[in-house]
């Protein structure tokens, strides 16, 4: 048997695997009642990080712990245990979102179910789409849509298998890819720039501090005004005699004219564990997120002065961020050049002894290079053009590398990076008239992976990688528990999803909107592509440079002059939903953190962190609660967890 000891050294022990596989399928089908099963108002666990059903989780997990301490020592887990039982379950919860899985399991057979002689779908569509891909027996489909069926019927398993599989290795391969850039980087960013991971700080604080942190009146404090707050407002929510206590609002009704309107929506929306979260981002990184955000509705003013808010999408602000982002990925690597090529070429003295590595550090750039090939091969046989495919995987890893770096880097809760998706701003740019109909339907096809980045598994990997470093365990037992989380969660995903929906129905009211409206979004989008060629548009290409060329200038600034406060990231995440609704709580995070650094320094920071703590597990403990007893007794409940 293994001693207190070795389980603290290790982590990653058969009992917590054994529990983690439990909780897993649990957490599964809660995420699935909370987003997918219920007509609105739902709830979007994943769209803040650290994922509050985790959160939940973890917290359960730790006083059960603390308890087991004083009557069953024997049966108490370690604090890697618990930070292992983290990892699965917010890796695994990456998966099993409607923001990834969700999305690809509603468009497999979107465009055969909902082809109608009016859209001639069949005529316009279904000859570019891979049956190896898709589902196309309309009785099999059924039963999928209609519900009141079973999946386990040899027609239907037989159907979702050859396409399931499919799509399975692709999902694997691609987290490879994955796996394998924060294998190349996880030295760099964990042990040598020592990155901030703000997002870990209070499950770590949970599990490893818990008997004190229980102990702290600034954590009760906090918990008990955000747990009141969030009680009031489901009690509203039930009955509406009980006063609610508004957390949102918006100054939009008081720039209602022009050129005022044209800056767009300012929402106020203070949501208490959303505030704790921002109260833990860098200084410096939360007064970039402000300012570019208000830098950004200032062109919006200026140009509709001057009437070029009449050109559509004008200053393409979406365009300027993805550009940004591009450069930024350049940046990263030329910046960390000496270091790669220390990697290939084995030169570097501290890299010739990888014992704390995972893998050799060559394996993980043979393990890119061939994750790499396998997705070019897989999206050339589908149909779409090698020029295409190179495009756009390329731009889609950039784009997931910035924000495994916002994440480590700058720990802002809401990365989406929604309406700056790849396979939207390169056909924009590049124009559809010259691209051939099948790479224009897998294009859309992909559109489940890079639609938006909230639950992109490649941050998660990382910072399981922090986790380890943090709690002793093995970097190579960690990296085995995350690929076999991976290959749990895609399969399980995958039966759960299927076996719900032949129940319930995928288009029935019981079910969401979006477990058949992410088909629609797709399919109506590809329509309009192929019966309306156009040309490319230079001046969102043009954006897509300047955004390139100002945020190499912001980079070099901080590189040039210590003094520099404006950082890249932030002009990246400006135009994103994420800022949009959570710009207040940001502001107020950053003058109340700066008046504590100016008259109380670290010391008074680390004293009333734990405030800010009790405010987020307020706000989730309660809330989450609220949300079993509506999955229990079928009852809406107030979403405190929306989608800020």
């Amino acid at each position: 048997m293994q001693t207190a000891t070795n389980r603290i050294s290790s982590g990653i022990t058969l009992r917590v695997m054994i529990i983690g596989l439990i909780v897993l399928f649990f957490n599964f089908r809660w995420m699935i009642e909370v987003e997918a099963m219920r007509e609105s108002p739902r709830a979007y666990f994943i769209y803040i990080v650290p994922f509050v059903n985790v959160v939940f989780i973890l917290f359960f997990f730790s006083l059960l712990n603390l308890l087991s301490g004083k009557f069953a020592p024997q049966l108490k887990l370690a604090s890697s245990e618990l930070m292992a039982l983290y990892v699965i379950l917010s890796l695994s919860s990456s998966y099993c979102t409607h923001a990834l899985l969700q999305i690809l399991l509603s468009i497999m057979g979107h465009a055969y179910w909902f082809a109608t002689p009016e859209n001639e779908w069949e005529q316009l569509l279904w000859r570019y789409l891979p049956h190896w891909l898709t589902v196309s027996d309309r009785e099999v489909l059924q039963g999928f849509y209609e519900g009141e069926s079973t999946l386990y019927s040899i027609q239907n398993l037989k159907a979702w298998t050859g396409p399931l599989l499919s799509w399975g290795a692709f999902i694997f391969a691609l987290s490879l890819v994955m796996f394998c850039f924060n294998l190349i980087f996880r030295r760099q960013w964990i042990e040598k720039e020592k990155l901030a991971y703000p997002t870990i700080q209070l499950p770590l604080a949970i599990v490893t501090q818990t008997s004190h942190f229980l102990k702290t009146t600034l954590l009760w404090i906090g918990f008990t005004l955000a747990g009141t707050l969030t009680m009031f407002n489901n009690l509203n929510f039930l009955e509406p005699t009980i006063p609610a206590i508004q957390l949102r609002g918006s100054l939009s009704p008081f720039l209602s004219q022009k050129p005022w309107s044209d800056i767009g929506s300012l929402q106020i929306v203070m949501p208490p564990y959303v505030l704790a979260i921002c109260f833990l981002i860098p200084l410096e990184l939360a007064f970039s997120c402000c300012f570019f955000y208000f830098f950004l509705k200032f062109q919006y003013l200026v140009t509709s002065m001057i009437g070029w808010r009449q050109i559509p999408s004008f200053p393409f602000a979406n365009e300027q961020a993805m550009g940004a982002a591009l450069s930024f990925f350049v940046l990263v690597f030329w910046l960390n050049r000496k270091y790669l090529l220390g990697i290939w070429d084995g030169l570097r003295p501290d890299l010739k002894s990888e014992n704390k590595e995972p893998i050799p550090l060559k394996l993980a750039i043979g393990g890119l290079i061939g994750g790499l090939l396998f997705l070019l091969f897989f999206s050339v046989r589908a149909g779409m053009s090698l020029f295409l495919s190179v495009t756009l995987l390329t731009t889609y890893l950039a784009l997931i590398f910035v924000v495994t770096r916002i994440r480590a880097q700058l720990g802002f809760p809401r990365h989406d990076l929604q309406h700056i998706f790849p396979h939207y701003l390169l056909v924009k740019s590049i124009g559809t008239r010259h691209l051939r109909p099948s790479s224009l339907a897998i294009l859309s096809l992909y559109h489940w992976f890079n639609r938006s980045f909230s639950a992109t598994p490649m941050p998660h990997q990382l910072e399981g990688f922090k986790i380890a470093e943090r709690v002793g365990i093995s970097n190579r037992r960690m990296l085995l528990l995350m690929v076999g989380t991976t290959a749990v969660a895609i399969i399980g995903t995958f039966w759960m999803f299927l076996s719900l929906y032949y129940q319930r129905g995928a288009d029935t009211p019981y079910v969401g909107y979006w477990a058949s409206g992410y088909g629609r979004e797709v399919f109506t989008r590809l329509e309009s592509l192929l019966l309306y060629p156009k040309e490319a548009n230079l001046m969102a290409a043009g954006f897509i440079l300047s955004g390139a060329i100002f945020a190499a200038g912001l980079m070099l600034m901080r590189l040039r002059f210590i003094w520099w406060p404006f950082h890249p990231l932030g002009y990246i995440l400006a135009p994103t939903q994420g800022i949009g609704v959570l710009w207040f709580c940001l502001l107020v995070s950053l003058i109340i953190k700066s008046i504590i650094f100016k008259y109380g320094g670290m010391k008074l920071y680390r004293r009333v962190l734990p405030f800010f703590y009790g405010l987020f597990l307020g706000d989730v403990v309660i809330g989450c609660i609220w949300y079993l007893l509506g999955w229990k007794f079928d009852l809406f409940v107030y979403p405190f967890s929306k989608g800020y």
